[in-house]
């Protein structure tokens, strides 16, 4: 959890669009399962790309290995970029 991060997720987004102007942005809130959810939305857009941050997970393997990037990359319909956000943090 980012502790910086709104707690209400359509105003987070909001925020997001609104830092990158530039960009041509969707968003949408999904309920469930955040890989599953991930993978769903993506099959359903037919998308090329799913990026998605790591958050620095540290742990046993196990945690590790059912992490959110970790399962996205192993179920995803498409290209998976898993992008390290420990700076970030």
């Amino acid at each position: 959890m980012d502790p910086r991060r709104a707690a209400d997720p359509d105003r987070h987004l909001r925020t997001l669009q609104a830092r990158f102007p530039e960009l041509t942005t969707t968003s949408r809130t999904e309920t469930g399962d955040p890989a599953e959810r991930i993978c769903a939305v993506a099959d359903e857009l037919q998308v090329d790309t799913i990026v998605v941050g790591n958050r620095g997970t540290h742990g046993s393997w196990w945690r590790v290995r059912d992490s959110v990037p970790n399962l996205v990359l192993r179920h995803a319909p498409c290209s998976v970029y898993i992008v390290d956000t420990r700076r970030a943090q």
